[in-house]
């Protein structure tokens, strides 16, 4: 990514800084050697153009093949905190190349800023992983449901309670790789249910570690 003096903007640890692009005293996370600075708010615009432009060259039909995908970028991986914001796009994008009507270019744009309105650490404070509210994000825009529509209102709560309760059944603390990956899987399972679009999901098996890892009593831990 690059500064407006066209300098490369590297990540920084967040420190209070005047943003060089919209004038805030605030945390910034990106500089350059020339002295700019770019907070994380002005930052969120390069990273929503940059998950479109994978997702719509993308002709994989897998939405964790995608989320992969997605996470290698170097300019998304940094902000992967924000699950809640890719998860959505990745199954948009396989619903798309499994068959689904859908215009992904509107619908890539409606999921994300759906999805930026989903609070860090939702799991922890509220009791809502990002995880699922953004497979209902996604199950929302495809079912063109609203709070006051009948038709599939009930299907897009299903989705999440069902996320969430498998979230629950399996325990903390927090894994985003964990949440994504259930998120998927019953996101795949309500599109074939309901849409009788058929996505594909192989295998998902983690190979990450943290300090938080809860090992063999994740359904993904890797055995080797």
């Amino acid at each position: 990514m690059r500064c407006e003096c066209d300098e490369e903007l590297k990540r920084i640890e967040s420190t209070m800084h005047d943003c060089t692009v919209c004038g805030k005293y605030t945390n910034v996370v990106y500089a350059c050697t020339n002295g700019h600075s770019m907070c994380a708010e002005c930052v969120e615009p390069h990273i929503r153009a940059r998950v479109k432009e994978i997702c719509e060259a993308s002709e994989s039909k897998d939405p964790r093949s995608i989320l992969d995908s997605l996470l290698s970028d170097d300019l998304i991986f940094e902000r992967a905190l924000r699950y809640h914001l890719i998860i959505g796009p990745a199954l948009v994008t396989a619903y798309r190349n499994s068959g689904g009507d859908v215009d992904l270019d509107k619908a890539l744009d409606e999921i994300m800023r759906r999805g930026s309105m989903i609070p860090a650490k939702a799991c922890g404070h509220a009791g809502n992983c990002g995880s699922a509210t953004s497979a209902g994000i996604f199950f929302s825009v495809i079912a063109d449901t609203h709070p006051l529509k009948e038709e599939n209102w009930g299907e897009v709560h299903r989705l999440t309670g069902k996320c969430l309760m498998d979230l629950g059944s399996i325990g903390g603390p927090r894994c985003c790789n964990r949440g994504a990956n259930i998120a998927m899987r019953n996101a795949v399972d309500a599109v074939k249910d309901v849409m009788g679009i058929e996505m594909e999901l192989n295998d998902a098996e983690c190979h990450f570690k943290n300090d938080a890892c809860i090992g063999d009593r994740c359904p993904f831990h890797s055995k080797s």
